[in-house]
């Protein structure tokens, strides 16, 4: 089994107390079984007083809310389960958060979500470009990954390669991200892993990516408005139910007055919005190439995403001037409003392929 995950994976550690946006805050957190049930068999006033702070619903076992925290959480923003019993007995999500894995076959990626302030902090002011650890495990069940995997994974490590050739403007590099997945789409269609693969030399190859660039742009429609995507996405997320009221706000900030000009603006800030770029597609072009043969889609999330949150940070700070301080907190609403509410972003994957808006046409538009 080969394990992959981000250099700051294992870096992470979570801030407690000192944590703006705690995750025992707004969130319902579900308890998985096996520690539902540690928790009844427990002895001792402790684990009445857990017991006490579980309620029963549709979705399984929760801890209760109390004025919108979590029963667990102390006033210093510390877990009374963490003083009381220790890291090991919280329940799985609360062990994990804001870890992810992705699981295919011979793989197991693992990485850190946005939603978090302190992971996004780790992923996004980092100044080198991203790396991945790559080491094999002693697991019994070992397995290798198979030509399909390999053939994703390298064309995965092309895609970063390309976001990270910093001789090129960003919004090019994300021009040519969408020509990559346009092409990779059609071979996974075909079922042509051979085709991927030489999709690796076509794309990974720098020396190429100012021809491919000169080629595609010569292509883009110029009677599109470039702030249309911005606008729908805009639309689509100020109608669904926020965590935080001031998302909804911004976003009809965002359909009320769209900026253009997003390249120039961007520039101040291409390492941070390229490491976003990063992020989104190491956690979604494997898994859905291999689990929904979409590497369209992924591709087009993530530009959608920089797209997004740079137009918010030239919507609210015109001038620049709250620097990563500000893009990190519009990026941790961003993945807490979008990447974590699985019925927002489920049916936003859908619409990724529906509403001409996001067509890679319109994309295309936005970024030239």
């Amino acid at each position: 089994m080969l394990r992959i995950y981000p250099e700051e994976y294992r870096q992470f550690q979570c801030i407690a107390s000192a944590c703006r946006h705690s995750c025992c805050v707004g969130w319902e957190i579900v308890v998985d079984e096996q520690t539902a049930k540690r928790y009844q068999q427990a002895e001792g006033d402790f684990a009445k007083t857990v017991r006490g702070a579980l309620a029963h619903t549709d979705d399984g076992t929760v801890f209760r809310m109390e004025q919108g925290r979590c029963a667990m959480l102390q006033k210093d923003g510390l877990c009374r389960i963490i003083r009381e019993w220790g890291d090991s007995s919280l329940c799985e999500i609360c062990r994990e958060h804001p870890r992810f894995h992705n699981r295919f076959p011979g793989v197991w990626e693992s990485g850190l979500g946005l939603c978090c302030e302190e992971a996004a902090r780790l992923t996004l002011t980092r100044q080198a470009p991203l790396r991945l650890c790559a080491e094999e495990t002693d697991d019994l069940q070992s397995e290798r990954p198979d030509e399909k995997t390999t053939a994703v994974l390298h064309l995965r490590g092309a895609a970063l390669a390309l976001l990270q050739n910093r001789s090129m403007p960003l919004f090019h590099r994300l021009s040519l991200l969408l020509a990559l997945g346009t092409d990779a789409q059609l071979c996974l269609e075909r079922e042509d892993i051979g085709a991927l693969l030489c999709l690796c030399n076509a794309y990974g190859d720098e020396a190429h990516h100012g021809e491919l660039w000169q080629m595609l742009s010569a292509r883009v429609p110029s009677d599109r408005d470039p702030a249309w995507p911005v606008r729908r996405m805009a639309l689509y997320l100020s109608r669904l139910p926020a965590l935080e009221t001031a998302w909804q706000t911004d976003m009809i900030k965002l359909l009320r007055g769209c900026p253009r000009r997003l390249m120039l603006f961007g520039r101040r800030a291409e390492i941070f919005y390229e490491q976003l770029a990063c992020a989104l597609l190491f956690r979604y072009f494997s898994a859905d190439c291999l689990n929904e043969r979409d590497a369209l889609g992924a591709c087009r999330f993530t530009v959608l995403a920089v797209l997004l949150c740079l137009s918010l940070e030239m919507r609210l700070s015109p001038r620049g001037t709250g620097g990563n301080a500000a893009r990190l907190d519009i990026v941790r609403r961003f993945s807490a409003e979008v990447e974590y509410q699985p019925q927002a972003l489920a049916h936003l994957r859908t619409m990724i392929w529906e509403e001409p808006a996001f067509e890679t046409s319109a994309l295309l538009r936005a970024l030239v």
